[in-house]
């Protein structure tokens, strides 16, 4: 059964609800922000679609992103990528070609970009042009293009290249043809069968040349995110001119892809974003038994309870039956001797698994998949924009104003040392990677980033920024084109030696920083630690020499291991130091917060802030007739329980009462009574109750900060 590979969203009905409450950002349909136009970018003026039933559409542009309101765009394999635009508001037509016309095969509507495939097209269209492809189009439907030449349908299986020849695919998995082009996947094993000097192998992933090897004697490792070409004899030539870095596209052919983490169920290959972290949105999160009793998620989201590699139970988005328009918490326990995968409403996984898996299905985790290479290769909007004729999508139309940096929506913009600032000048709403004068990745985060000398800064918003998080890495190698207009973003297995050398700059800066402020950190464990680093790095240095990859990762982890420990060391940690986390408590028996407040106590925690009153409900008992105590504890007052166990451990418990809210969340008794009201008299009474409950505590509001570990939950619906 052929393997699926999760890597879009596909949840029509709650995408307009996720971007509101799951945190997105701002997304464009009837009654959102549009996108904004693109003066002097004109559209194609005879380009139309036509459907069966005799309706008409002007075709506004090929192979770009939807950048106006009603916009309809025609996706091709000759795209940058093998999927459209990620505009959530947006519909979607696939078209593939079958004896001698194009037959629609799908019609998706908001769910974010789709595969393109290799022997057809799709219709992408917002506002009236998404209202035309779901009125008249449906899946069956023959549908043609004019004014626009479409790339022929290509036939077998072949590999085209980014000068837009291709090659015929000889054999895959298999032995190499003496002149053949032969493909080896993950399927195969870790590495190619040795081959001499008449063979070329290259390393592809995320459709792009990672690597070029010519020393056959141990073969070439296959990352399991990608394939190799094996090029023999005669047809070495045809991939002579190959280079590090172009695109290759495989066609016809179907290639497993397989992340660094993921869980395989039945024939759904799920990747794994995050462990024992916060559900962020459109995230898949593992919560192993370390975790803590149960995962502490909210209802948006399904939750899969794993033992012994079998799903025992599903807990799904529900409504809450004791609380009209409520909805209950996935929250699922962690069992000892397994894990919970919890999967957010908005991650394609949620849509391809809802409804599908049950109870008893097996269930394959892989968390130490070897990939060791990833490439991938966007284009971008602008070099250094300061007017609107460098950056027409950099200014609001709306206002006739630029936007900070003149980065505009969904916009990946490059600055370096020609911009003529200190700093790229964006707004908080983005993400950006500082590349060094070496062309080295050496932070991401951030924005407003200060320009280095000699290096560049690449600026994503939105999709961009998305695009941006997904694929750079500390220690990657940047390559901008600028003819093209495209970046690279190329990570090998010597990336991770360049990673280790910024690490090892940065920690030595922070180090003599630590001394030249008298900080109280372990110096002498913080040397040995670097000291350990320096010898895994040797070692990884003679490895990739002398063996290659194979067997590469345990040294790898070791080296990192070693300077993240460096790092978290030197961060000064003081006795009187208050460390401090936030958390809406969840626990019904006084058993649960014993628990969770060990483990809290593990990890040098100090002092907890419980949230004690949201959703119009208390976190303890009171006669209040306008509140009460939230149904989900079932009568247990889990404040008073935090109080008391905290007083055995040592821990503060601070009382969190929130006093003004950004939101209504029309839920509680209070509510209830007064359905017009914002029920500020009971916020206020409880308020008063909450500080007459915890007279003997200390609020406070000190910042806190940790050594070595960092506390995340998700305040969201997320």
């Amino acid at each position: 059964m052929r393997k699926r590979t999760i890597t879009t969203a596909v949840v029509l009905v709650l995408a307009i609800v996720l971007s509101a409450i799951a945190g997105e950002g701002a997304a464009y349909g009837a009654d959102d922000p549009e996108p904004k136009g693109q003066p002097g970018e004109e559209a194609l003026s005879v380009a139309e679609a036509h459907a069966p039933d005799g309706a008409s559409i002007g075709i506004t542009d090929v192979n770009r992103p939807i950048r106006a309101a009603d916009e309809l765009i025609l996706f091709t394999r000759e795209h940058a990528s093998d999927k459209t635009d990620g505009n959530a508001y947006s519909a979607a037509v696939t078209a593939e070609y079958f004896d001698g016309k194009y037959t629609v095969t799908d019609v998706k509507a908001r769910v974010g970009a789709v595969p393109i495939p290799t022997k057809g097209f799709v219709l992408f269209g917002h506002g009236t042009s998404e209202q035309w492809l779901l009125e008249h189009l449906k899946a069956g439907d023959e549908v043609t293009v004019t004014g626009i030449d479409l790339p022929g349908p290509v036939d077998g299986r072949r590999l085209q290249l980014e000068d837009g020849s291709s090659v015929n695919v000889d054999g895959v998995d298999e032995e190499r043809s003496a002149d053949g082009v032969t493909l080896y996947t993950s399927a195969y094993g870790t590495s190619t069968p040795p081959y001499g000097a008449d063979t070329a192998e290259y390393i592809v992933t995320g459709d792009t040349v990672a690597g070029i090897q010519s020393d056959g004697a141990k073969g070439t490792f296959i990352p399991a995110n990608g394939y190799v070409i094996s090029a023999s004899g005669a047809a070495r030539a045809l991939l002579a001119s190959v280079e590090v870095g172009q695109t290759v596209r495989a066609l016809n052919l179907d290639i497993p892809i397989l992340p660094e983490r993921y869980a395989q169920i039945r024939d759904i290959v799920v990747p794994i974003d995050d462990v024992n972290g916060g559900r962020d949105a459109n995230e898949v999160v593992l919560y192993l038994p370390d975790y803590g009793a149960t995962t502490g998620t909210n209802a948006w989201g399904m939750e899969l309870t794993v033992v012994n590699d079998a799903v025992t139970n599903i807990v799904g988005f529900r409504p809450d039956p004791a609380n009209p328009g409520g909805f209950l918490d996935n929250n699922s326990p962690i069992p000892a001797d397994g894990y919970v995968l919890s999967i957010q409403i908005g991650s394609a996984a949620y849509a391809a698994l809802n409804g599908q898996v049950a109870v008893g299905d097996g269930v394959k985790l892989v968390l130490d998949n070897q990939t060791l290479y990833k490439a991938a290769k966007t284009a971008y909007d602008a070099v250094n924009p300061k007017t609107r004729e460098d950056n027409p999508g950099g200014y609001d139309e709306a206002t006739n104003t630029p936007y900070p940096g003149l980065r505009g929506p969904d916009q990946l913009i490059v600055y370096d040392g020609g911009y003529g600032q200190p700093s790229t000048g964006t707004n908080p709403w983005g993400l950006e990677v500082t590349v060094n004068a070496d062309g080295k990745v050496v932070s991401i985060g951030g924005n407003d980033s200060a320009i280095p000398d000699g290096g560049l800064v690449l600026s994503g918003h939105g999709a961009q920024a998305s695009w941006l998080a997904a694929n750079a890495q500390i220690g990657a190698t940047v390559r901008v084109n600028r003819e093209a207009k495209t970046v690279l973003l190329l990570f090998t297995p010597e990336s991770y030696l360049d990673k280790a050398e910024i690490g090892f700059a940065n920690i030595g800066r922070e180090l003599a920083s630590s001394r030249e402020r008298f900080l109280d950190v372990p110096y002498g464990e913080i040397e040995n630690r670097i000291a350990q680093a320096e010898q895994a790095y040797a070692e990884a240095e003679a490895h990739l020499r002398d063996n290659g990859v194979e067997g590469l990762s345990d040294i790898l982890n070791r080296l990192e291991r070693f300077l993240n420990e460096a790092g978290y060391m030197n961060v000064e940690s003081r006795g009187v130091e208050h460390r401090g986390l936030w958390l809406r408590p969840k626990e019904q028996t006084v058993e649960q917060v014993r628990e969770h407040l060990t483990a809290i106590k593990a990890l040098n925690i100090n002092a907890v802030y419980l949230e004690t009153w949201w959703d119009g409900y208390t976190a303890f008992p009171t006669d209040n007739p306008l509140t009460g105590l939230n149904p989900i504890y079932n009568g247990f007052d889990v404040l008073g329980a935090y109080i008391e166990e905290g007083k055995k451990l040592g821990i503060e418990i601070h009382a969190w009462v929130e006093n003004f809210s950004s939101a209504e969340t029309k839920k509680g008794l209070c509510w209830k009574s007064i359905p017009n009201g914002r029920c500020s008299a009971a916020r206020e009474t409880l308020t008063n109750r909450a500080q007459a409950a915890t007279s003997n505590i200390t609020i406070s509001t000190r910042r806190f900060r940790k050594r070595g570990t960092s506390s995340r939950r998700c305040t969201r619906s997320c």
